[in-house]
């Protein structure tokens, strides 16, 4: 049986090689890493013949991912150029009741319709794109709060919230 290699190289639009990228192969159900061979050259020899996927990603670049045709003999040389991804942005924080223990509460995020909950000892963390956002902060038993935040280009905000008990 005739075996198939896959040669992958990665640059960025501009054509700097990306030797710190992930390439992995997905091949009869299966996750292959393929390994860097130099430069920007990945390398994966001794494989099936078929039709498989090619992930390819990168810090800070946008991944993609492409259908390919492996067959025996030459090497499949496949180009793969990554552009930027847009910059990121983080929201993060501690939910606390007025006597400081952690609370398990409901974060929503508008307008971006993110909505997560926090661990047990009250912390969050979601990415965001940069933006205006209002944060809504609920646990139960515990007063609504609301807060207004600007989350910058590759920039990290901190929404701590200690909330007081609902008035009976």
């Amino acid at each position: 049986m005739v075996r198939a290699t896959l040669q992958v190289n990665v640059t960025t639009q501009d054509g700097y090689p990306l030797s710190d990228a992930s390439v992995e192969l997905e091949l009869d159900g299966q996750n292959l890493s393929v390994p860097h061979e130099n430069l920007a050259s990945y390398r994966l020899s001794d494989l099936a013949a078929g039709s498989a996927t090619l992930k390819v990603s990168a810090p800070r670049l946008k991944p993609q991912q492409r259908s390919v045709q492996l067959q025996g003999g030459q090497p499949l040389v496949v180009d793969i150029q990554l552009e930027a991804a847009p910059p990121g942005g983080q929201l993060q924080g501690l939910v606390r009741s007025l006597a400081g223990s952690g609370l398990r509460a409901h974060i929503r995020i508008e307008p971006s319709a993110v909505e997560l909950d926090t661990d047990d000892a009250g912390t969050f963390l979601v990415d965001v794109a940069p933006g205006r956002y209002e944060v809504t902060i609920e646990a139960a038993g515990h007063e609504v709060q609301r807060r207004q935040v600007e989350v910058k280009p590759d920039g990290v905000v901190i929404v701590n919230a200690d909330l007081s008990k609902v008035a009976r």
